[in-house]
C-alpha cells in the first residue's frame, strides 16, 4: 500500500463508520419483532467493526503526524484527515463558500501547496502491518 492509499483510507473509513450507525440506527427502529439476542449480537459486531476502523483512523493521524516539515504535515493533514478540497468551493446558486481550499487556507501558490504534498506523501511511512484497502472496507457496509 502506498502512502496516499493509506491515507485516503481516512475518509472512507469514515463514511463506513457512519454508515454502520445508520443502518444500526434503521436495524433498531425496524427490529420491533427481532429478539434481543440477535439485536444485540449485532450491536456488538458493529461496535468490535467501528473500534478497529477507529483504530486504523487513528493510526493514520498518527503517520500523518510523523511528518517533520510543518507545511508539509499541514497539506497532509487538510487534505486526508479535514477533507479539504485544493481551492475553495463555492455554491454553483448562490456563490456562497461552500468549502475553504488549502491553498487559501495556507497562503502559498498553488505549486508551493503541490510540492508539499508530493514531498510530504514520500515521507509517509506505511507500516507493513498496515494493509487494510478500501475494497475490505466495503465488505463491512
Amino acid at each position: 500500500m502506498d502512502a496516499k492509499e493509506c491515507l485516503k483510507l481516512a475518509y472512507k473509513i469514515e463514511k463506513v463508520v457512519e454508515y454502520r450507525n445508520l443502518i444500526e440506527e434503521q436495524h433498531i427502529i425496524s427490529s420491533r419483532g427481532v429478539r434481543v439476542e440477535e439485536l444485540e449480537v449485532y450491536k456488538a459486531e458493529t461496535q468490535r467493526l467501528i473500534n478497529r476502523l477507529t483504530k486504523l483512523r487513528l493510526d493514520i493521524e498518527k503517520i500523518v503526524n510523523e511528518v517533520k516539515s510543518p507545511n508539509e504535515r499541514q497539506v497532509l493533514e487538510l487534505r486526508y484527515l479535514l477533507y479539504r478540497p485544493w481551492n475553495n468551493k463555492f455554491d454553483k446558486d448562490t456563490g456562497e463558500l461552500i468549502a475553504e481550499g488549502i491553498i487559501e487556507t495556507m497562503h502559498y501558490s498553488s505549486e508551493a501547496v503541490y510540492k508539499y504534498h508530493a514531498e510530504g506523501l514520500k515521507k509517509i511511512k506505511v507500516p507493513k502491518s498496515f494493509t487494510v484497502k478500501y475494497s475490505e472496507l466495503i465488505n463491512y457496509l
